[in-house]
């Protein structure tokens, strides 16, 4: 059961240049909230996330739960989020760290595997690029 929170991006129309985001840390079957905001918003594109905290597959590292966690991510006009883990996360977040710019690095406010790729991802994206292209490259 992925109890361990959820998170929405939605683009309100298609010239939008970023996503409107709600996250929460309740289950998604429990948040009224969620049923409002279903019942009123209408958007091209959804990114919809039901999420399972996972450690990376590793047992030894603590798992948390929190909102800044929460799928999906945004940043500028792009939104991310990914299903699975890195395995052995914590053994390579360092360098991982000191790989990214710093504007990713300061991008990121969770400690999942998911936020560090997608800084990572922005990271190979050419500075102010939305191409598919470009986004197939990085």
């Amino acid at each position: 059961v992925n109890g361990d929170g959820f998170g929405l991006a939605w683009y309100a129309e298609p010239e939008s240049i970023s996503s409107c985001t709600f996250r929460f840390v309740t289950p998604a079957w429990s948040n009224s909230n969620l049923r409002n905001i279903g019942d009123h918003v209408k958007s091209h594109l959804f990114f919809a996330h039901i999420r399972a905290a996972s450690s990376g597959h590793d047992p030894q590292e603590e798992i948390h739960v929190s909102v800044e966690n929460c799928h999906p991510f945004k940043f500028g006009s792009f939104s991310f989020m990914h299903n699975g883990g890195i395995p052995h996360f914590r053994n390579i977040r360092l360098s991982l760290l000191n790989l990214l710019s710093e504007r990713s690095f300061h991008m990121i406010k969770g400690n999942t595997d998911t936020e560090h790729i997608f800084a990572l991802f922005l990271d190979f994206m050419p500075e102010g690029s939305t191409s598919l292209d470009d986004m197939v490259v990085a």
